[in-house]
């Protein structure tokens, strides 16, 4: 049954201990903590199982059967027993705010479908919690796109006739300042063609965008 539960509500690494339901705020209450009974220092890299103290968390995790899905998260400070450093153990899907990426991406999933008043009703937050949700995607989203961009060549495709016929294409790396290559045609198909079968993965990426 807890496996049953713990991927029913996608918690995978943790196990749920109890369940309540709270009927005055239509809250489903899953008392929880994560599997094994170590964790790896961040400081030394040593796996240590001694506990420092316990702390509790409630936090937003889901919307089920338009009931509320709060978890009570049991987590655990660490001290480590080869340099004496105390830390917290981390666990997927979970940082420092009161909601789960799992409740994130829920919220972000209902905003392609509703306007923000019903979302913020339907998930029970705030406008400035709504607000957190969308900037923090939008600033992973910058991240992606400029890893994306720090990978990817600049490409330059030029026409080019001689006396006024038969035309021809170079391509260029703009990035390196090297001639990739002369075509014989300048026809889509073949430009398109280069793309298709060039085995640099940069070309074949910026041709999928460019195309």
């Amino acid at each position: 049954m807890n496996n049953i539960s713990t991927s029913m509500f996608n918690l995978q690494g943790l196990k749920i201990t109890k369940k309540e339901f709270n009927s005055q705020d239509n809250e489903l209450l899953l008392s929880c903590e994560k599997y094994g009974k170590t964790s790896i220092c961040p400081q030394c890299l040593k796996r240590t199982k001694k506990i420092h103290q316990y702390k509790y968390r409630r936090i937003k995790h889901a919307i089920s059967n338009e009931q509320l899905v709060v978890l009570n998260l049991k987590i655990r400070r660490f001290k480590c027993s080869n340099c004496n450093n105390i830390f917290t153990e981390k666990i997927k899907g979970i940082d420092n705010t009161r909601m789960s990426q799992e409740f994130k991406n829920s919220v972000l999933d209902a905003l392609r479908y509703s306007s923000f008043n019903n979302v913020m009703s339907k998930f029970n937050i705030s406008f400035s919690s709504l607000k957190n949700i969308l900037s923090s995607f939008m600033l992973q989203r910058k991240k992606h796109v400029s890893e994306l961009l720090k990978n990817t060549i600049k490409i330059g495709i030029d026409e080019h006739s001689f006396r006024g016929k038969r035309m021809f294409i170079t391509i260029t790396d703009l990035s390196n300042n090297k001639l990739l290559t002369i075509l014989p045609s300048d026809d889509q198909e073949t430009i398109r063609d280069f793309f298709k079968f060039n085995t640099s993965r940069n070309i074949k990426k910026y041709s999928r965008i460019l195309f």
